[in-house]
């Protein structure tokens, strides 16, 4: 998923390209698309930071270990 952010920020400078040049249709794709990659940049960072601090959510991991039976 890391490299969804190259592709996603080429369709959100293509959209706000044609709306700069008169599409003005595409207008809400690309603030859709816009606020898209803001909210995938600061996941990615706080994800980054997250790893250099060695803090991890425990995301789909259980947060107390049940014994076994």
């Amino acid at each position: 998923m890391v490299f969804f952010i190259g592709p996603l920020g080429f369709v959100v400078l293509s959209t706000l390209g044609f709306v700069e040049i008169g599409y003005h249709t595409l207008a809400p794709l690309a603030t859709v698309l816009f606020y898209v990659a803001v909210v995938w940049g600061l996941y990615m960072m706080a994800h980054s930071l997250g790893e250099a601090a060695g803090i991890h959510l425990p995301l789909g991991k259980p947060l107390m270990p049940m014994k076994q039976s």
